[in-house]
């Protein structure tokens, strides 16, 4: 069996869930083939047709994946091909992304076998003050990546090809059209600014440039292009100077918490789960 194994890591997160989706797979005697789409250069067009499953693994960006995966996604045609999918996301909800996915991903012809969520640590976490699901994810979160590996081989083995059933959240309706009021306003200004170097020197490895997957990061001039940055703080993440940096989101951080209801017993009673 040949696998292919498509994920979107800005910040580290769901790599490392595909890591060890990977490494179960190949205890399996499973061939598994990587496809990192999280640079704009590395976002092309795939053929599945010499793979036997697809595994898709994306962090949820305010409750669905983020936009420039689901348009890369409309580009994909595979009728009848066999898929996983996987959400990482930073504490506050997976929010859609279950159905959503799953949805786009029929109306390309995948068949979703299988829904797993995993919880990471927040992409805000690079910013100063900020501080949710620092650490994860963590042993517990990859046992239960192991364990979805497992539960995927026994609905194979047993040829169960009927899809997971995931039903449509009762706010999807609201989300959407939400989404679709925001997008015809004006951008209101945010408590987050936009990566920037600041006038700072650095080594011009041209990293948060070539790395950015929206093209947004210009290291000439070390800063964002704000009509096309997502603010998924790759930039951040890769920089090798460490000098690119957003504002102290020690305020934000409380509002953040108070207003998504996040107190610490409710983090702390989040675990990853899956449905097969």
């Amino acid at each position: 069996m040949r696998l292919a194994s498509v994920y979107f890591s800005a910040t580290g997160n769901t790599a490392q869930i595909a890591k060890i989706l990977k490494e179960e797979f190949q205890k399996n005697k499973i061939e598994v083939v990587e496809y990192d789409i999280t640079s704009y250069s590395d976002r092309k067009f795939i053929s599945f047709e010499q793979f036997d499953i697809v595994i898709f693994g994306f962090p949820v960006y305010g409750s669905f994946v983020p936009i420039i995966i689901q348009e890369w996604l409309k580009n994909i045609k595979e009728e009848g091909k066999n898929c996983i999918q996987y959400f990482t996301y930073g504490g506050r909800s997976v929010g859609v992304a279950h159905f959503t996915t799953k949805e786009l991903l029929n109306q390309q012809g995948f068949r979703v076998l299988a829904s797993g969520e995993f919880l990471g640590k927040h992409t805000y976490n690079v910013g100063q003050g900020f501080n949710l699901m620092k650490g994860r994810p963590n042993n517990a979160d990859f046992h239960i990546a192991q364990e979805f590996v497992e539960e995927i081989l026994k609905k194979l083995l047993l040829g169960k090809i009927e899809e997971v059933n995931i039903e449509k959240p009762e706010d999807l309706d609201v989300l959407l059209e939400r989404r679709s009021e925001a997008s015809k306003q004006p951008k209101k200004p945010s408590m987050i600014s936009h990566p920037s170097r600041g006038g700072k020197t650095c080594s011009m490895c041209f990293d948060c440039e070539q790395l950015c997957p929206v093209q947004a990061f210009n290291a000439e001039t070390g800063e964002a292009n704000e009509s096309l940055c997502i603010k998924c703080m790759r930039c951040l993440t890769t920089c090798q100077d460490q000098v690119i940096t957003i504002n102290d989101l020690t305020e934000f951080f409380k509002y953040f918490k108070e207003r998504k209801n996040l107190s610490n017993d409710v983090l702390d009673s989040k675990k990853s789960k899956y449905f097969i």
